[in-house]
């Protein structure tokens, strides 16, 4: 049996891209997940049953003060915390191989499970915005059989540090499949895509975005909107939240959209993120890991402070160090530098060239495997 484990839903996502690697590369092997964050939606969608679903925090699952780490305290962190410790070490005998996708926490909750063949995709810190500190290293060092890196500095990195360590390419790219779906989209006007995040915070970041979309529509109304819902967010909720200001909720055929009331703004809605970076011409992009795959496909996105840790000044801060240019990061939420931003790079010629190279999702598998069944990361088959 391989287990996975991961804390949060990028790094769900990333976990699903190694399971679908798996299952092409060993069909018959067993696989079981544990998120840390949240209920694992994205687990589901394949057909899995994560052994633990998590009430969501008011951190949103990224603690970078003490005002979040006593707020999830006092929500029961602690509680929750030997909840999953448990739900780990009853799968301690059955694991051959123990994946974790995520930060140190998710290592140590790996450590609990799996001693030999523990491996460790290492998504949280990068050289390029927040290198592992020494404790980090240290911890990584006992622990990881192996490591994979998001970027080749951080492998470089660990691997002076005598940590086996790789970067094999990225995983966020793989199996973003284009669905059959016509949108109805006119070629020749630009797309807008939405991100507000998958967390609770994105139905705030999502009610401010359409303020965006209702000021740029004042102008230019030919502009077309795609919004990339996440499946942890609700339709339910979605609509109490827009309800007072004038959007609607339709069904059209194969997709969903919102439609305003007065002025007929059409927001075509897409759970499908292949077809989402197909039609965007550029993004307003308050996720995080959405945010990447988007800059990744060569999609500028314009980002500014959201409404919670997820969309915060230092997250995208950090986001702007890893992506670079491609991420526009606006420090102060005005609406006006945000539609003049939009605007400038909604008409801007990009390349279309992926950043990143494909299937590593089945490059990190095969690694994985390999190592497992040959007992160190430097043995030749």
């Amino acid at each position: 049996m391989i287990l996975l484990i991961s804390n949060g839903y990028g790094e769900d996502l990333i976990a699903c891209n190694l399971i679908r690697a798996l299952r092409q590369i060993r069909p018959e092997e067993e696989i079981r997940v544990i998120p840390l964050v949240g209920d694992g939606f994205a687990y589901q969608k394949l057909g899995l049953t994560p052994e633990l679903q998590n009430a969501m925090f008011p951190s949103g699952g990224i603690i970078r003060t003490f005002k979040n780490l006593i707020s999830d305290i006092k929500a029961g962190l602690f509680k929750k915390v030997l909840l999953q410790k448990k739900i780990a070490s009853q799968l301690s005998e059955k694991a051959m191989v123990t994946i974790c996708v995520g930060d140190v926490f998710c290592l140590w909750m790996g450590y609990r499970v799996e001693q030999k063949n523990l491996f460790f995709l290492a998504t949280a810190k990068s050289d390029r915005f927040m290198p592992h500190s020494l404790v980090e290293r240290f911890l990584i060092r006992i622990w990881a059989k192996q490591v994979f890196t998001r970027d080749s500095e951080t492998a470089q990195s660990l691997q002076k540090k005598n940590i086996h360590a790789e970067f094999l390419g990225n995983t966020m790219l793989d199996y973003l499949a284009v669905s059959t779906v016509d949108y109805q989209f006119n070629k020749n006007q630009p797309v807008i895509g939405i991100l507000p995040g998958s967390r609770e915070e994105a139905y705030d970041n999502l009610y401010y975005i359409l303020k965006i979309v209702e000021n740029i529509y004042s102008f230019k109304p030919a502009i077309q909107y795609f919004f990339s819902k996440s499946d942890s967010l609700t339709y339910r909720k979605l609509v109490a939240k827009l309800d007072s200001v004038m959007w609607d909720l339709k069904e059209e055929g194969a997709y969903s959209v919102l439609r305003h009331r007065e002025k007929g703004i059409l927001v075509k809605i897409s759970q499908n993120f292949g077809d989402f970076l197909t039609y965007a011409s550029c993004v307003i992009g308050l996720a995080g890991t959405a945010n990447e795959q988007a800059v990744y496909s060569q999609k500028p996105v314009i980002c500014f402070e959201g409404f919670g840790p997820q969309s915060s000044v230092l997250r995208f801060t950090e986001q702007r160090k890893l992506l670079g240019d491609l991420l526009v990061f606006i420090p102060k939420r005005d609406m006006n530098t945000i539609i003049q931003t939009v605007m400038k790079y909604i008409d801007r010629p990009i390349s279309g060239d992926l950043m990143g190279s494909l299937n590593a999702s089945q490059k990190i598998i095969s690694a994985i495997l390999k190592t497992a069944l040959c007992g160190s990361p430097d043995t030749k088959l």
